[in-house]
C-alpha cells in the first residue's frame, strides 16, 4: 500500500468511529429523545457536530456550502445543517435544509430518518413516520429509523394524553 492509499484509510477510520460516536450517542442515555445522525461523508462541521458545538458547526457548514459547487457536493453538507439548526431549535431554518437533502440525496436514509426527527419535534407525526419509513428502507438507517419509529409511536401515545412541549428533544 502507498502512503496516500494508508493515509485514506486512516482518514475513514477516524471517521468511521466518529460517526459511530455520533449515532451511539443519539439517545443511549435517555430513553425519550430521537437519533438524528451526521453524514458519514467527511465534511466540515461534522466533529462539532459531535461534539455539540452547533453553532461553530453551522458556520463551517455554511462556508463549505458556498465554496461547493451545486450537487453532488451539497448533500453531506445539507444533511449536517440539517442537524445542526434543528439541534439548535431553528426548526424554519432547519426545514430548508432537510428538504434540500433529501432532496440531493434521495438515495440515502440519513437525510429521510434527519427530516423524519425534525417533523416529529414538530408535531407532525405523519410527515415524520413517512420519512422514517423512507430511511428504513435504504440501508445505512434502518437501525436508527427503527429505533425513531418506536420514539414516535410512543410520543403520539403521549400526545394523545397531554399537550407536548415543542421543545422536545433530539440526540446526536
Amino acid at each position: 500500500m502507498t502512503t496516500k492509499h494508508t493515509q485514506h484509510i486512516g482518514r475513514r477510520a477516524r471517521l468511521a468511529i466518529a460517526v459511530g460516536l455520533v449515532c451511539a450517542s443519539l439517545g443511549a442515555s435517555a430513553g425519550d429523545t430521537f437519533k438524528m445522525q451526521v453524514h458519514p461523508k467527511e465534511t466540515p462541521g461534522t466533529w462539532e457536530i459531535v461534539h455539540g458545538e452547533y453553532n461553530r458547526a453551522i458556520t463551517l457548514l455554511e462556508i463549505a456550502a458556498v465554496r461547493s459547487k451545486l450537487g453532488r457536493d451539497q448533500g453531506p453538507i445539507l444533511t449536517n445543517l440539517c442537524v445542526a439548526y434543528t439541534k439548535i431549535g431553528n426548526y424554519e431554518t432547519a426545514a430548508g435544509y432537510c428538504d434540500r437533502a433529501v432532496q440531493m440525496s434521495s438515495h440515502f436514509g440519513v437525510a429521510y430518518n434527519n427530516r423524519g426527527v425534525l417533523q416529529a419535534l414538530k408535531h407532525d407525526f405523519a410527515s415524520a413516520a413517512m420519512d422514517f419509513e423512507a430511511a428504513k428502507k435504504r440501508g445505512e438507517s434502518a437501525e436508527t429509523a427503527k429505533f425513531n419509529i418506536e420514539r414516535l409511536g410512543e410520543q403520539v401515545s403521549v400526545s394523545n394524553d397531554a399537550p407536548q412541549d415543542a421543545s422536545a428533544k433530539s440526540k446526536v
